[in-house]
């Protein structure tokens, strides 16, 4: 999320926040992601946070999870 969208509505307290360009880039290896933990991606929209999750997926993550916003 950007930092003006987490100022509008702040994320929940155990979260944290890694740009969408950062994970589908590359940016982060996909070492970095824990296989046995489960991951709930979410933006303003739900557009960036899908991208990243089915990136997540292709690179071997299996318990990733997108959450709309609606």
């Amino acid at each position: 999320r950007s930092t003006e969208e987490r100022e509008e509505t702040p994320p929940p307290i155990d979260s944290i926040n890694i740009p969408h360009l950062e994970i589908i880039s590359g940016e982060i290896s996909p070492e970095f992601w824990l296989k046995d933990k489960t991951y709930v991606l979410f933006c303003n929209k739900g557009q960036r946070s899908a991208t990243a999750t089915n990136w997540l997926r292709k690179n071997g993550l299996k318990m990733v999870y997108c959450l709309e916003n609606r």
